[in-house]
């Protein structure tokens, strides 16, 4: 097996888990090695932000967004997660508006 396909894998593995998709087992695995590995638990932070940036763009659907608005945002700290993540998708689409319009007009850079 190569290290792509099980990197693929893994990251699979831990989308499921972020979205409350595995065992009691499986998840408490995941768990134990989040503590224990610190390369391992920067990967899951940085699946949980794919997972969010996905949501808020609209790009997590079907089945998936289904679960992760029913498990992932069922906690407090995750709804502020994607809230910061929306507030934040909306400041950078304003800014490249802005931006846009002031080469439109040729206006100077601020």
């Amino acid at each position: 097996m190569t290290v792509l396909h099980e990197s693929g894998r893994e990251d699979l593995q831990l989308a499921r888990y972020l979205l409350g998709e595995l065992s009691e087992e499986e998840a408490d695995q995941i768990d134990e090695r989040s503590i224990a590995e610190d390369g391992f638990a920067w990967r899951l932070q940085e699946m949980e932000d794919e997972l969010i940036d996905a949501y808020v763009t609209g790009d997590l659907t079907g089945d998936a967004r289904q679960h992760f608005t029913d498990c992932y945002l069922s906690s407090e700290r995750h709804r502020d997660r994607v809230r910061f993540a929306e507030h934040f998708l909306r400041l950078v689409d304003r800014r490249a508006s802005w931006a846009r319009l002031k080469r439109f007009f040729s206006l100077p850079p601020t």
